[in-house]
């Protein structure tokens, strides 16, 4: 048998084996529900928790996570707090399973301090994180998973679900019940 011969045959054996992976990845997603449907990666970044503690994406490694941008200056915007009511309400379906955490980027948190709109309900922190950066960061954070600049008012009332890989599976309005119901229903598929 010749080099090139030699060389070919590895060759398709590695296509072959690549193409047998992708398509088990495939099949995997599509009997959960999902198909090959993404919307990118969150990208790599590197923040600070409600404690103060650096936390970055790599804390989030095996772990099906919805993320969300809100203001720190929630108290006073009825609809904000209603998507953090929300968020409650969607964490105490979930909180019992260690595989899924809530993830809550502040904008314009260099002014406040997120205590103002912790929950007044019975959180884990290690499951919810509130994390704040500069607001260069957050922003082009914000760009990246909810794919557009976030509004004045500092929050968004999409919510993105995010697998296990750091790969954004979907968006869902927080203030439509019916997107709230398929965005649980997604995190147990995934988680």
């Amino acid at each position: 048998m010749s080099n090139y011969s030699k060389d070919a045959l590895i060759w398709i054996v590695v296509v072959t084996m690549g193409a047998m992976a992708g398509a088990s990845l495939l099949l995997r997603d599509a009997n959960n529900g999902f198909g090959a449907v993404t919307y990118g990666a969150v990208p790599s970044f590197e923040l600070t928790d409600q404690f103060g503690d650096s936390f970055s994406l790599v804390d989030l490694s095996d772990i099906v996570w919805v993320g969300s941008f809100i203001s720190p200056h929630c108290e006073n915007d009825q609809s904000c707090q209603d998507l953090i009511q929300m968020t409650v309400s969607i964490y105490q379906q979930l909180k019992d399973d260690p595989k899924i955490s809530m993830v809550s980027m502040l904008i314009h948190s260099e002014t406040s301090s997120p205590k103002s709109i912790l929950p007044k309900s019975d959180v884990q922190p290690e499951r919810w994180k509130f994390l704040k950066g500069s607001p260069q960061t957050i922003e082009s954070l914000a760009t990246a998973c909810i794919q557009k600049k976030l509004p004045a008012s500092g929050y968004d009332n999409r919510l993105f679900l995010v697998d296990q890989n750091g790969i954004i599976r979907g968006y869902y309005q927080a203030n439509k019940l019916d997107e709230v119901r398929k965005l649980v229903k997604d995190i147990r598929k995934l988680a």
